[in-house]
């Protein structure tokens, strides 16, 4: 495939394979990958110091570290939940620093409703940011179903060097197709979650049911729309995936179950490769 421009092409750590995350990494090496990124896991700290080990070993850039998220809507209400996950996030922080990892990627909200933005929500993430910056980490803050606080947090929190932008091409598609979020935040941009679905199944109606993380060019993305707004903010950096096999659900594609682990991950770099053909030169 003749390739507009030289680019460099991450993933995730896949689950429903059987293959441990870290016995991963190699694999994903000598797919053709540069890069990954993995969760976090308060019970398991010690978990992105082994990623990072093994990632070190076969010459592969660890990326990003994702926060949990699960109650993430407690930031935003005062309350004992919403002291404990930002101190959650600060621990998350530290150890994406001890991996040496320069970026933490955060939700700001979970699920299709969320309390109001507040400025007890502003005041956490703040200390979460200055903390960060403090260690020599970036925030990047991934588009979700809610935009409200999304942009909240870009207008109080925009001036701090250390906060950026995560974009979620299917997130884009399923949660909020009416916003073009590279528009409002792409001058912010620091990561990419590359990922396919359908788009909003039923009108009127948002749901992570929708947010099916297929493969590029497999749903509804447009993805000439997506090259031309990568060119457009002049981006560079890494063209990661975040995609997988088959999300509980949520749609799936038959053919994924057949596939192995490396087929999967092979097939998923070319379609990395084609967006990447679609881009200028």
């Amino acid at each position: 495939m003749n390739m507009k421009r030289t680019a460099r092409y991450g993933t995730n750590i896949l689950g429903g394979f059987g293959i441990d995350g870290v016995e991963q990494i190699q694999i994903i090496k000598e797919t053709g990958f540069d890069a990954f990124f993995t969760g976090w896991n308060r019970k398991d700290r010690g978990a992105v110091i082994r990623y990072a080990e093994a990632a070190a070993k076969a010459g592969l850039f660890y990326e990003t570290v994702h926060a949990p998220f699960g109650k993430m809507n407690s930031m935003w209400v005062d309350g004992l939940e919403g002291d404990d996950w930002r101190d959650m996030l600060i621990e998350c922080a530290d150890d994406t620093a001890a991996a040496g990892v320069g970026i933490m990627v955060t939700h700001v909200t979970v699920a299709s409703t969320a309390p109001p933005p507040s400025e007890i929500g502003y005041r956490r993430f703040l200390e979460v940011a200055e903390h960060a910056a403090k260690i020599g980490v970036k925030i990047a803050l991934e588009n979700l179903e809610i935009p409200e606080h999304l942009a909240y947090l870009f207008e109080r929190l925009g001036s701090m060097d250390n906060i950026a932008f995560c974009w979620d091409t299917g997130h884009n598609l399923c949660y909020t197709p009416e916003i073009d979020m590279m528009e409002l935040y792409g001058d912010r941009l620091i990561c990419l979650h590359i990922n396919d679905n359908n788009g909003i199944s039923i009108p009127g109606v948002i749901t992570w049911h929708d947010d099916s993380h297929f493969l590029p060019f497999d749903g509804r993305v447009d993805w000439v729309g997506v090259a031309g707004r990568l060119d457009k903010a002049g981006w560079d950096g890494i063209l990661t995936q975040e995609v997988n096999r088959g999300k509980e659900g949520c749609e799936k594609i038959p053919a994924y179950s057949e596939m192995s682990y490396r087929e999967f991950l092979a097939e998923s770099l070319e379609r990395l490769h084609r967006l990447n053909s679609l881009r200028a030169e």
